[in-house]
C-alpha cells in the first residue's frame, strides 16, 4: 500500500450557525416565538459573534485549524421581501474575507433553521413561494459574496427542520401535520435542486452540497427483524432527501453525525430504541449515547457514493469538558482509519467552535471547543480545543 499524506488542503475547523452566535437576530420567526418563552430561552446577545467575529477568527487560527463553517442571516440580508441590506452584506463579506486572508477556508450555510418573518408569515417552507424567494436570496449571496465562499452548504438538516417544526410541533411554527413535514421536505428538495443550478451557472466551480444529519442503526439481539429495521431506518434517515434531490445535484456529502440508535425488538414489531443509560452506555449532557468509533463506519458507508465527504457536524453537549477530550480524540482516530480505507474524506468540522444558543434547549447545552461566559462574553478555549489542535499538528504530517 503507498503512503499518502492527508492533503494539504484537508479542511480541519469547526461550525456555529449565524441565530447562536451572531446575536440579535430580531426579524426571524425563531426571534419571535422565543419573546414568549423563559429568558434562559431567549437568544438574546448569544455570543455576540456579530461584533467580535474578528476575535473569533484570530482565536480559531491560533487553535490550529483552517476552515470554518458559518451560516448567513436570511431576516438580516433580506428583512423585507426584495429589499437586501447593502450594509449586511458588506460585513459578511468582510468576516468571509478576513477568514481566507488568514488562510481559513470558508464552508458557507444558507439556511440554518431560521426565516424571516416575511417568509413566515406567507406559509414557510409549505408554500411553493419560499422555494423562488430562496433562490433569489441565494443568487443575491452568490453574486456578492461568491468569491469569498470555498464551500456552500444550501440547507442544514431538511429533515431536523421538517421533523422539529411540522410533525413534534417543538419549533416554530410549532404545527403537529406530518402531512406538512413531509411537504416541507418536498420543497426544501426543490430549492436545494433549483439553487445547485444556478450556483453553477454563476460560479461553475463552487462545490455545493448540503449539512445531512446522519444516524447510525444498531440491532440489540441481532435478530433478523431488528437487522431489517436497521437496514429500514437507515434508509429512511439518511437517504430520503437524495433521493429528492439526485445525487448529480450535490457535489459533496454534508454528514452531521450525533445519534447512535440501538434497536430492541423484544416487546413490538418495530422495534424501539433503548435509553443507553440502561445498558450502561455513556452519554452527552443531553443524554445522547456517546460512540466515537462509529464515525469512521458511517464514512465508510457513504464511500458506495463515491462523492467527497466532509464531516460538517460531530460533537457533544459537555459542559465540564470532561468527556470531549477523549471522545475527540477517538472520534478523529476512527475518521483517520476510515480514510486509510478509502473513503473520499475532504475535512472535519468539529460542532461547535463556540458555546451557542441551542435552540429549543437554550443556553444549558455547551457543544463548544471554546466556553463563553455569557455575562462578560470572555472566549476561554478549553482542554478539548487545545488537544484538537494537537491532534490537527500530528496528523497533517501524518502518513496514512
Amino acid at each position: 500500500m503507498s503512503l499518502l499524506k492527508w492533503p494539504a488542503s484537508f479542511l480541519w475547523g469547526s461550525s456555529t450557525s449565524s441565530h447562536q452566535v451572531e446575536g440579535n437576530n430580531v426579524q426571524n420567526d425563531w426571534w419571535a416565538w422565543e419573546q414568549s418563552r423563559p429568558p434562559e430561552f431567549q437568544s438574546g446577545d448569544a455570543a455576540d459573534q456579530w461584533h467580535r467575529w474578528r476575535e473569533d477568527i484570530d482565536l480559531l487560527k491560533g487553535l490550529g485549524q483552517n476552515a470554518y463553517r458559518l451560516s448567513l442571516e436570511w431576516s438580516r440580508v433580506e428583512p423585507q421581501e426584495g429589499a437586501i441590506d447593502q450594509e449586511v452584506l458588506t460585513h459578511y463579506k468582510q468576516v468571509l474575507s478576513y477568514c481566507r486572508a488568514q488562510g481559513i477556508a470558508t464552508v458557507v450555510t444558507l439556511h440554518h433553521f431560521t426565516n424571516p418573518l416575511w417568509i413566515r408569515d406567507r406559509g414557510g417552507w409549505t408554500s411553493a413561494k419560499t422555494v423562488t424567494a430562496f433562490v433569489h436570496y441565494a443568487e443575491t449571496v452568490l453574486k456578492a459574496l461568491g468569491s469569498e465562499i470555498d464551500f456552500l452548504i444550501t440547507i442544514n438538516e431538511p429533515q431536523v427542520y421538517s421533523y422539529m417544526s411540522y410533525t413534534a410541533g417543538m419549533w416554530p411554527p410549532n404545527e403537529t401535520n406530518p402531512l406538512s413535514a413531509a411537504l416541507v421536505m418536498w420543497q426544501m428538495s426543490r430549492a436545494h435542486r433549483a439553487v445547485y443550478k444556478r450556483s453553477k451557472q454563476l460560479l461553475p466551480s463552487l462545490p455545493v452540497g448540503i449539512a445531512y444529519n446522519m444516524t447510525t442503526f444498531e440491532s440489540y439481539h441481532g435478530t433478523r427483524r431488528e437487522r431489517f429495521f436497521e437496514r429500514f431506518f437507515d434508509i429512511v434517515n439518511n437517504r430520503s432527501f437524495y433521493w429528492l434531490t439526485g445525487m448529480r445535484k450535490h457535489d459533496f456529502l454534508g454528514v452531521n453525525y450525533y445519534f447512535h440508535r440501538r434497536l430492541d425488538g423484544s416487546k413490538s414489531f418495530v422495534p424501539t430504541f433503548i435509553d443507553p443509560l440502561r445498558i450502561g452506555k455513556p452519554v452527552s449532557d443531553l443524554g445522547w449515547e456517546l460512540c466515537p468509533t462509529m464515525l469512521g463506519k458511517l464514512l465508510r458507508s457513504l464511500a458506495r457514493y463515491k462523492k467527497p465527504l466532509l464531516v460538517t457536524e460531530h460533537g457533544l453537549a459537555d459542559a465540564d469538558d470532561s468527556r470531549r477530550p477523549q471522545f475527540l480524540q477517538e472520534s478523529l482516530q476512527s475518521l483517520l482509519e476510515a480514510k486509510r480505507a478509502g473513503a473520499p474524506i475532504i475535512g472535519y468540522l468539529h460542532w461547535s467552535f463556540l458555546d451557542n444558543f441551542e435552540w429549543a434547549d437554550g443556553f444549558t447545552p455547551r457543544f463548544g471547543l471554546v466556553e463563553i461566559d455569557y455575562t462578560t462574553q470572555k472566549r476561554t478555549p478549553r482542554a478539548s480545543a487545545l488537544l484538537y489542535k494537537q491532534c490537527i499538528e500530528r496528523y497533517r504530517n501524518e502518513s496514512i
